[in-house]
């Protein structure tokens, strides 16, 4: 249930440019911050808290309130407001930089976590009233969201290393004006007023909670997102460097690794981009693509010749690319107009909020029995859960 009417291509190019940019600012902002807090000089534990705090903030926002706005104002009024709201604050950020204040580095990475967990529910709900059909848009924005955050990582590296923080900080900067400018302004749907209290928002966003637990659709996509993020994501963040050590491959190997995930999933997303509207069952599809991915992560206990590794996890990366994109915007399709960065903030919360839980579970795992087979019990995990997944989906 989104936009009833498509707008112009130009203006769905110009949000992808938008999207592309935010992605990279978002990245750039959160590796300069931890890399300002490092060299504060500040206790482990100090440090700890201060890379965390924004992070944590965020995901406290979006499961209040921060989808609530994005619904009472409108998803692109409400982005381009936080989009310079975050160039205010990076502005602060700039200046505790300059005066080398550890508790003004703390404020505004509290700030920035905040308005954040306002803007990312805004941002993804952008696309719904831009186009009706949202599956291969939405593979477009895993596209250029990929490649921003791809690209963002090495040039952040560069500036701090030949500029120093604070030049990155600035960068991030022009690239927010950048995304400021590309984002359209396109009036949001109609609704009735609202109460302005707080207390309001909060049951506002407590509805989009009560709806992701009682609407069928929506509550199967999102337990297959909650599932795979349990299951996939750690393996592949925290499992191959595990891997890497214990097969004495090279530091090369795990760059490699990580890239042949990362290039797989840039095609499952490019897939996605081009096939996804003309995909009818959704579910079955989606589901069907977890398979290969898992099965890729359970072979890694077997492997013990790296390049047969990342061939392997190109394979799980296409497949993790393409069965996001297409729930993705399939959970978009079935969401009201009036609830979208609502649902949106709910997505992100349980993509956000499941990781550690996959992590400790591995943490565990690889304390109880051989690294290898520690990450390849959780393919083998996903392939058992994904019959189950099968004989519950929704629809045709």
């Amino acid at each position: 249930m989104a936009v009833q009417t498509d707008k112009p291509p130009s203006i769905v190019r110009r949000f992808l440019v938008a999207y592309g940019a935010d992605q990279a600012a978002t990245t750039a902002i959160y590796l300069t911050l931890a890399w300002a807090v490092i060299r504060s000089g500040s206790p482990a534990w100090a440090m700890a808290l201060l890379i965390a705090s924004p992070s944590v903030v965020k995901v406290v926002v979006m499961a209040s309130v921060g989808g609530a706005l994005a619904d009472r104002h409108g998803p692109t009024q409400t982005a381009r407001a936080t989009v310079l709201l975050r160039m205010v604050v990076l502005g602060c950020l700039l200046l505790a930089l300059q005066l080398g204040s550890v508790l003004a580095l703390f404020v505004g990475a509290l700030t920035y976590g905040l308005v954040d967990g306002v803007h990312e529910p805004a941002l993804r709900a952008v696309s719904t009233v831009l186009k009706k059909e949202q599956r291969g848009l939405q593979g477009s924005l895993d596209v250029v969201g990929r490649i921003g955050r791809l690209g963002a990582g090495p040039l952040v590296g560069l500036l701090i290393s030949w500029l120093g923080a604070p030049a990155a900080i600035a960068s991030t900067i022009a690239v927010l004006a950048l995304t400021l400018a590309a984002l359209p302004q396109v009036k949001p749907p109609p609704r009735a007023p609202s109460d302005a209290s707080l207390r309001s928002l909060f049951s506002e966003s407590w509805e989009a909670w009560q709806r992701a637990a009682t609407a069928p659709e929506v509550r199967f996509i999102l337990v297959v997102f909650a599932c795979a993020n349990i299951l996939l994501t750690p393996p592949v963040i925290a499992g191959l460097p595990l891997l890497t050590d214990v097969r004495t491959w090279p530091a090369l190997a795990l760059g490699l690794l990580s890239a042949g995930y990362q290039g797989g999933s840039l095609a499952g997303a490019v897939i996605a981009q081009r096939k996804g509207d003309s995909v009818h069952r959704v579910y079955l599809v989606s589901l069907l693509s977890l398979i290969p991915a898992a099965a890729s992560v359970a072979s890694l206990a077997w492997l013990s010749w790296w390049p047969g590794a990342v061939a392997v996890l190109f394979v799980a990366g296409v497949s993790s690319g393409l069965g996001p994109a297409l729930l993705g915007g399939e959970l978009k399709e079935q969401t009201p107009p009036e609830m979208q960065g609502r649902t949106q903030g709910v997505l992100a919360t349980i993509n956000i909020g499941v990781g550690p839980l996959g992590y400790a579970l591995l943490a565990a795992l690889a304390g109880w029995t051989p690294v290898p087979w520690a990450v390849a019990a959780f393919g083998v995990a996903l392939l058992m859960v994904t019959p189950v997944l099968l004989r519950t989906a929704p629809g045709p």
